[in-house]
């Protein structure tokens, strides 16, 4: 057992001394949840920055005047629209007070332009992600009937989130001057009913009727839609695992099986350089010698973990968990990757087949089991054969870990790894205990 222990430990010195084989085990997996942590939010959770928005204001109030025709009664309501929601009475006027309302503050920085030319080229020079240019006389022209109007959003083609804030809102005002139209044409059509014929007495009431609407529509709470999950822990309703976790221990895992088939290509390496023969002859047991390299993949992986997790504390301020689940799933993960190396070695002849061999089944591994994509759960028929991969039940039990679970909510996951972990080793240990006899 002493031989075999000296004989890993060179082997994982050797390993470590290693420069390139070093970036390949560290600094790749490292770098890679830099750059994506720092890109979504870091240790902080996804985060979107705030659009920067920029609005022609070209409308104006117009002036008040007693309403001639019943056209002119069912449009007036929209100035009482504008009276209500904004300072100045006009659709432009609404429009700015809605999008620099306290709400959404966090999600839009709003700057306002003399001319549409500012606006557009604000966006064209990429200073800005959307434009809102309110035309002239859009609120006169809403009052006369004579027009529908208007409003232009001119956005950034490869803006996707901030525009379709801002066009949400703009729709949301559009639909307030709609409706309190409709409540004032409703309300001139049903006085011409009553035997209301002068235009003058028709207009107060579907002004009445459209301020009336504006002050419902206000006093009253808004329809909301109640968005529902699957039951979860509490756990996973109160821990935000942010994302450089999930995306480290994606590439973590990922790498670990890559790092530990470079170590046990070594086997392979020394046998066609003639040193695991001239190893062979010395009084060391074969048994022990071949113990002794494979307990090199693990040390290797074990140590590469154990490394990558305390950088990640450090670094982006990850909450790995429990000291439980985490030192269990970091044991089975070494085991998991130096079992497949060892299975995936012992059927590669040379080298260069192994090399061959391991690179084409950890990345597909990889993809099936979801390592670039974190520890999110992609549900539907991903989310099932992700499972067919020990990566995939590796990549699920570091997600419950992470989001506060304890051994016992790991368990599954646990002994399923250490089967794939188990019965690959062996596989690789009778075969190259047979190639070596």
């Amino acid at each position: 057992m002493r031989k075999a222990l000296d004989i890993a430990l060179k082997d994982v010195k050797r390993t470590f001394r290693d420069l390139p084989a070093l970036a390949t085990m560290l600094a790749a997996p490292l770098v890679i949840a830099v750059v994506l942590g720092s890109a979504f939010g870091g240790d902080k959770g996804f985060s979107i920055a705030p659009t920067k928005v920029v609005v022609a204001d070209l409308d104006t109030p117009a002036t008040a005047a007693a309403p001639d025709s019943g056209a002119a009664a069912a449009a007036a309501p929209t100035q009482a629209t504008e009276d209500s929601t904004a300072n100045g009475g006009s659709v432009g006027s609404a429009v700015v007070q809605a999008l620099t309302s306290e709400g959404l503050q966090a999600l839009l920085v709003v700057k306002q332009v003399d001319t549409q030319k500012q606006a557009t080229d604000q966006v064209d020079a990429g200073e800005a992600a959307v434009a809102v240019i309110v035309p002239a006389g859009l609120t006169a022209g809403l009052q006369s009937g004579d027009t529908a109007g208007e409003i232009t959003l001119y956005r950034d083609p490869t803006k996707t989130i901030g525009p379709g804030i801002v066009n949400a809102v703009v729709q949301r005002v559009i639909a307030r001057v709609n409706g309190a139209a409709a409540a004032g044409g409703a309300a001139a059509q049903l006085a011409v009913a009553d035997g209301v014929t002068k235009p003058a007495d028709i207009g107060p009431l579907a002004s009445q009727a459209a301020q009336s609407y504006l002050q419902q529509a206000q006093a009253r709470p808004a329809m909301a839609v109640d968005a529902r999950e699957p039951k979860v822990s509490a756990a996973d309703k109160t821990k935000d695992v942010g994302v450089a976790g999930p995306v480290l221990v994606g590439m973590m895992i990922f790498f670990m099986f890559l790092a530990a088939s470079n170590v046990a290509r070594s086997i392979l390496d020394e046998d066609a350089n003639g040193t695991l023969p001239r190893l062979f002859t010395t009084p060391t047991p074969r048994g022990v010698i071949l113990a002794g390299k494979f307990t090199s993949v693990f040390l290797t992986v074990l140590i590469q973990a154990v490394v990558l997790m305390v950088a990640g504390k450090f670094l982006f301020h990850i909450d790995w968990g429990g000291l439980a689940p985490i030192t269990v799933l970091t044991l089975v993960g070494a085991g998991v990757a130096a079992g497949f190396a060892v299975f995936l070695m012992s059927l590669a002849r040379t080298p260069g087949q192994a090399g061959a061999i391991s690179s084409g089944v950890f990345l597909v591994m990889a993809l099936a089991g979801g390592n670039f994509i974190g520890t999110a759960n992609p549900g539907g028929i991903f989310g099932t054969v992700r499972l067919i991969t020990p990566n995939g039940w590796l990549l699920k039990a570091w997600d419950t870990t992470l989001r506060g679970g304890s051994l016992g909510d790991v368990a599954l996951p646990v002994v399923v790894v250490a089967g794939f972990a188990l019965l690959t080793f062996l596989i690789g240990v009778a075969v190259f205990r047979r190639r070596f006899a």
